[in-house]
């Protein structure tokens, strides 16, 4: 048996697509986490990738619809 996908494997793989879509949608329903989303910013306080991610957080929170906490760790 040949390691690569054949001619007729390739071919059947847009096939197969529709039978995985079920559990694609039930893997959805889990929904957003209840917690709050940590971000770890690898730099110390006030550094270089701090202020800019502190200036979007507020933006990323509306458009996620929950809270950001910043954890800085250097």
């Amino acid at each position: 048996m040949p390691a690569s996908l054949g001619r007729r494997a390739v071919l059947a793989l847009p096939l197969a697509a529709p039978a995985l879509a079920p559990g694609l949608a039930r893997a959805s329903d889990i929904g957003w986490p209840t917690r709050p989303v940590r971000i770890v910013i690898s730099w110390p306080p006030g550094g270089g990738a701090d202020i800019p991610m502190r200036l979007a957080a507020p933006a990323m929170q509306q458009v996620l619809g929950q809270t950001l906490v910043l954890e800085n760790r250097a």
